[in-house]
Order: C-alpha cells, then structure tokens, then sequence
C-alpha cells in the first residue's frame, strides 16, 4: 500500500492485524524433519547460492533492486547521522531535519538544498572492501540514481505505513519526551513513523543548537560530549535509528509481507506463481520471495564467507571483475550480524546450530519449490519461511544479548580510565533497538508477555553510574532478567550467553 507524504499517516489507523495463519518455528521444523523422502531429495537437489533461471525465458530471474536500495539509504543514513555535532550544523533546525528526512522519504528530484540531503545524483557512502581489506570500485556505479532510478523510499515500508501492526500499536517504548521532542501518538495509537520521527526532530535540533557537555567518570577526567545524537540520559539516537530499522522497515517487510501467507490472495505467499509479473521473467511469488531475500541482505554465494570474513566486513569478487556488486557480491545489515554470531560462538567451539545456514539455506530452498511449482510443495514453502524468519529473530536475539553484556561490562568500567560515556550509550541503544524488533514478527518466538517483560527490564535508556551507583548495580540485575528471558525464548546455552 502507497503512502502520502503527510507525516502521521492516518491511514495506518485503519488497519487491524489478522490473526495469523503462519505457522510457529516449531511446526515449521517438524514439517520439514517430518518430510517425505522425495520432498527431502527434491530440497537436497536446491542450488548452494541463491541463483536462478526463469522459467520463461532461461535468464537468471532474481531482483531485488529495491531492497537494496533501501539498505544502502539506511547504511548512510547512520553514517550521517554519526557525524552530527552539536551545534555545527550550517543551518536551522528545520533544515537539518529535512536533511534526514531526504534519507527516510527519499525522492529522485529533491532539490537538496540543505546541506547533506541527497537526492539521484548524490554519491552513496557505502563502500566496498576485497578479502584483502582493500578498496573495490562498486560495480553499480557512484551515486544513488545509478543503483536505481527512480530509488525507493523507507517511508512507505515501514511497519505501520505498509503493515499492520500486530499489536495494534507500537509496543516496547513508554517514555514520551526524547531530550526536549515530544513523542506524539495519534488517537492513543503509537506509529514506528512517530518515534522515528522523535528521533530525527531531536537530533537535528541538536545539530542546529545543541551544547556540548561533560559527563562524569568518577574520580577520572571527565568526558566531553559533542556528538548531536547522543543525550545527556545516555541515549544514542543514531544507533536507535539504525536497529530500529532493521526490525521496523527491513523485518517487517519480510515476516509481515512478503513471507506472510495471510494477507489476501494476490499478498505474498499466496501471490500468483504461474504467469509472468509485470511482463519481467519472474512469477509475483518468485519476486516476492526476493525481495524478503533483499531485506535480509545476504551475497548471492553468502555460504562460501568463512566466518571469520564477517567481522572484517569484506567481499568475495565473485565473478573476478575487478569490482564489487552491491546487489550481489555484498553482505548488507543483518546478514553481517548473523555472520559475527556464528563466529563469535565458533571460535570459542560453541556453534551448534549455524543461523547463517539456517536462513539462507531456507531462503535459497524455498525459492527452488517456488519455482518448480508444484501445488503438493506450498506448505514446505511456509515452513522454510518460518524457519528463516524464526532464525532472522534468533539473530536479534543474539545482538540484544551481546548488548547486555556490553552494557554490563562498560558499567562495570564506570570510575576506571577504560570506561567511555560515548560506548556505553551506543550498546544500550543498540540493544534496546534491536530489542523492538520482535514485534514485528507475526509468529514471534518471543512470547507478548515476555516481549513486555523484557522492555520494562531494559526500559527507555540506561542506568548511568553518574546518578547513582545503587541504581545502577540494580540496572544490572535486570538486565541480566532480560537475558535469560531472550536465553530461553531462542534455545541459547549459558556458555554461548556467557561469551557473546
């Protein structure tokens, strides 16, 4: 569904989330473990990478251009936003504010005009590195319109713009004032739209007028602050932002969209898989499952990254072209965090089940059914959706759990010369962003009432050592409640939470 360009879409309003028909991770697991021998001989026969040719035209038929698109404008996004500082901002609040929003409600012809808006022919900041670490040029070209023209928004996909909201409204954020902006709901209802949005007002405000401040660290120096999106409460709004949408937008799309089997009957799982889409050399169930493929963000030979690559953030040169490809020899967003889990538990020989693997061998055999079309496949299709959603969420779950631990560990440093103010804002919010993701899920693994829990744990922002040291050590205690709550929901061992 299209958007307006009004803020505050009240058309979201109307929508009221179906009971869902998805099928839980466990039935989706039994069904596959359960499988006839020729349904288990007919997945062994899948492609290793994520390949295919058209049945129309014998060309390779993926495309998930948009999606990628949208990866790259939340990866700059971020990266702009990390560089605000307080009150440097060469203009007014207003126009740092539609300099963010050119990111959020991108448009081909913006004109641009504050400093940092970009539109078709600003370059992208995305970069590209070869297994050596070293530069690649980026096969698509330089700037936003030659990856694709016209782009794509984030706008009109985010959850509650595009998808209902499970729970009608957002849930997992209760605090209603972020610095001096106030967080606005619309007929009681809280939209993903309204919190980012608090996000932005403040951080352009505070590019624009903000004042740099000190923090203290005990008997030690204190630190001086000048980064716009980071608040004196020890919120990092960049980092908000950033998870944030990874869950709200990029998620969301997948598991209530294009994964969903119970939106309608031309809505994605039930799409059309037998005429051409749009006259393209793709079926619209074969697209669909791309673009959900495009939102986890994976290269199209994203097996054959030894883990250890994932951390370096590199590429393989595939085709030996002397150039990377964004739409396919690249790893983009979560896909990155699912590479850095398995490493970090295989290096301390704790990796049992790869959630590397699991979503990409799902999402790779589920698009082989897909094309063999056979009506006796469709449940096997469900189920390697569900397990490749439900392992997409073990991986936040395990970003959320490394940030406790961070969080933990730099409170701990609170007093000592190795303790930073700036790190310990950016693993709460990292962990508190990635938190909100399981919402958006249909079929969570994350129960409502254990969702809830969690969020009263984690709350709205840290427990700083500054205010108080009891309360802080209190902080911590529920942050460890929050951990095992996520240990349990998603089968972690104590040793793999002990290590993350």
């Amino acid at each position: 569904m299209k958007t307006t360009q009004i803020f505050g879409l009240l058309l979201a309003f109307a929508y009221t989330a179906p009971t869902s028909a998805l099928m839980t991770y466990q039935e989706a697991n039994d069904n596959l473990l359960n499988a006839p021998a020729a349904i288990k001989n007919t997945l062994n026969n899948a492609p290793v990478d994520y390949q295919f040719i058209s049945r129309f035209d014998q060309q390779n038929n993926t495309s998930h251009t948009g999606q990628t698109f949208r990866q790259i404008l939340v990866h700059d996004l971020k990266k702009l936003m990390n560089g605000l500082e307080r009150g440097t901002y060469p203009g007014t609040a207003a126009q740092a504010l539609t300099t963010l929003n050119s990111f959020y409600d991108y448009q081909n012809d913006n004109p641009a005009r504050s400093q940092g808006s970009i539109n078709q022919n600003q370059r992208f900041k995305v970069s590209a590195k070869d297994l050596d670490g070293m530069k690649m040029p980026i096969f698509e070209g330089f700037t936003y319109g030659e990856i694709q023209s016209p782009g794509k928004n984030l706008k009109s996909k985010l959850a509650g713009n595009d998808n209902p909201l499970r729970r009608s409204t957002l849930m997992g954020w209760k605090t209603t004032l972020i610095g001096e902006t106030t967080l606005h709901k619309t007929n009681g209802v809280l939209l993903p739209e309204a919190l980012l949005m608090a996000f932005f007002t403040e951080s352009a405000r505070l590019a624009a007028v903000g004042d740099e401040f000190t923090m203290a660290n005990g008997d030690q120096p204190a630190q001086t602050i000048t980064k716009a999106t980071v608040l004196e409460n020890g919120i990092d709004l960049t980092q908000l932002t950033q998870k944030f949408l990874h869950g709200a937008l990029s998620f969301s799309q997948a598991a209530r969209d294009y994964l969903s089997n119970d939106l309608g009957d031309s809505k994605g799982l039930n799409a059309n898989n037998t005429e051409s889409y749009k006259g393209k050399n793709y079926t619209q169930l074969e697209h669909h499952w791309d673009e959900a493929f495009g939102y986890f963000g994976a290269a199209k030979n994203y097996m054959a990254y030894d883990l250890a690559l994932f951390p370096k953030k590199v590429s393989i040169d595939t085709d030996e072209d002397g150039e990377l490809s964004l739409l396919n020899e690249f790893n983009h967003a979560l896909s990155i965090n699912a590479g850095k889990l398995d490493y970090t538990f295989a290096k301390n020989g704790l990796l049992k089940n790869k959630v590397t693997e699991a979503i990409f061998s799902s999402l790779v055999k589920g698009r082989y059914l897909i094309g063999l079309n056979k009506p006796e496949h469709k449940v096997y299709i469900e189920s390697l959706a569900a397990v490749a959603l439900g392992n997409w969420e073990k991986t936040f779950a395990g970003m959320v759990i490394h940030y406790i631990n961070k969080t933990i560990k730099e409170m701990n440093e609170y007093g000592t010369a190795e303790y930073l103010f700036l790190d310990h804002s950016k693993y709460w919010s990292e962990m508190k962003g990635f938190a909100l993701s399981f919402q958006f899920h249909p079929q969570s693994r994350l129960a409502d009432q254990d969702f809830d829990k969690l969020h009263a744990l984690l709350g709205d922002a840290p427990s700083l050592p500054q205010n108080g040291m009891k309360e802080a050590k209190d902080y911590q205690v529920k942050l460890l409640q929050a951990r095992e709550i996520l240990q349990k929901s998603f089968e972690f061992s104590q040793k793999q939470v002990d290590i993350l």
